[in-house]
């Protein structure tokens, strides 16, 4: 009887497996898409659009955008380190937002600040908005101008240089006050000065109740500062008591 020799089967060589080159193709599209995405021009910027811009020139912020984006992966740009840079340099803006315009380009949206008055020092005048920062210088002409009582404090565009509430009473009082306004002084906090073209003031304290001031202001008007003896006055004082209290030139 004879014996009969068994075949063993040889494996197959690692890189002949279907396994193998499952994965090597698998490997490859990975890496041809980490050089697409990271390396390849592509996806480099090459342009930006800009948005709501009225104050500033979009040339300038253009070349400014351009110096920091350009050829740089659009995958890579960091949004909010770019952010902080057009704040810190442009302090009109107020707000801006970034999208990626894909392949290659970035779209900003641009929010300007608003001017409710003008913050002067020392006969220097810039625009502030409701928040009380400082954006950009102005000559002052046809806005509400607000001043402080010995301010030595620089005025540094994109700071604030006034408190938000006082601020906020400040041109609501304005509002009310029916009389066109040369400029208000702020002497303290519960002390402001509201100066008519006219010449004369009005003292007015913003921490007490704002409405009764201006209800005896027009009442002393209506009541007790015959029309034409207006001009003659040098203030009318609003901050204590019941009544108001005028004083005429000498």
């Amino acid at each position: 009887m004879t014996k009969r020799r068994l075949k063993v089967k040889k494996p197959l060589p690692w890189f002949k497996k279907p396994l193998f080159w499952v994965l090597f193709f698998f490997c490859l599209i990975f890496v041809s898409a980490i050089y697409t995405f990271f390396f390849s021009s592509f996806f480099k910027i090459k342009g930006i659009e800009i948005f709501g811009t009225k104050r500033i020139q979009s040339e300038d912020l253009e070349k400014f955008l351009m110096e920091r984006v350009e050829g740089k992966n659009i995958f890579l740009i960091k949004a909010n380190l770019i952010k902080n840079e057009i704040l810190k340099n442009f302090p009109q803006v107020l707000f801006v937002e970034i999208e990626r315009k894909f392949p290659s380009s970035l779209i900003f949206k641009i929010s300007e600040r608003k001017e409710v008055a003008v913050f002067c020092q020392n006969e220097n005048c810039y625009l502030i908005d409701d928040k009380g920062t400082v954006f950009e210088r102005s000559d002052g002409i046809g806005i509400l101008k607000i001043e402080k009582n010995n301010s030595e404090n620089e005025i540094k565009p994109g700071k604030k240089i006034i408190e938000e509430e006082i601020l906020g009473k400040i041109l609501e009082i304005a509002k009310e006050i029916d009389f066109p306004l040369e400029r208000v002084l702020v002497v303290a906090e519960d002390d402001l000065h509201f100066k008519t073209t006219q010449g004369w003031e009005i003292f007015i304290d913003p921490q007490k109740d704002i409405n009764w001031q201006i209800t005896k202001l027009k009442i002393a008007l209506e009541n007790a500062i015959p029309k034409e003896r207006i001009n003659d006055l040098e203030y009318i004082d609003l901050r204590f008591g019941n009544f108001a209290y005028p004083k005429y030139k000498k």
